[in-house]
């Protein structure tokens, strides 16, 4: 197993090379962290989503943040602006395979509010 990453627009993309998954990425929004893949060689795999505000999410006995997903893509709503989360991906077909390397991805905080401005309503 072996896990890729690079770096596209300042955004790190992470890929997964496991028996199940050919590549994988993640998008970062102020209110979502999407993760995607394409399944390489088991297209009757599921996955597992790990996720943590640390690193280590797959250390000891790790609980899955979401389990049995069936398509390649995961979009996390319950993300904080301005906090930084660490995501590991896992294939399931009768058994899971080993955790993918972890993708740590910072949710951008909103920009402030301009001061000094004045203006009108209409």
């Amino acid at each position: 197993m072996k896990w890729m990453f690079q770096v596209v627009g300042g955004i790190a993309l992470w890929g997964l090379l496991i028996f199940a998954v050919h590549s994988a990425w993640a998008a970062v929004g102020q209110r979502s962290v999407t993760l995607a893949w394409t399944e390489a060689s088991c297209p009757t795999c599921t996955f597992n989503v790990y996720r943590g505000s640390a690193t280590g999410v797959c250390s000891g006995t790790p609980t899955p943040y979401v389990t049995g997903i069936t398509i390649t893509s995961y979009t996390d709503t319950a993300v904080t602006a301005g906090q930084t989360y660490f995501y590991a991906v896992s294939a399931v077909l009768g058994v899971e395979s080993a955790c993918s390397s972890e993708a740590q991805v910072a949710v951008p905080s909103p920009p402030a509010i301009p001061s000094g401005l004045s203006g009108q309503t209409h």
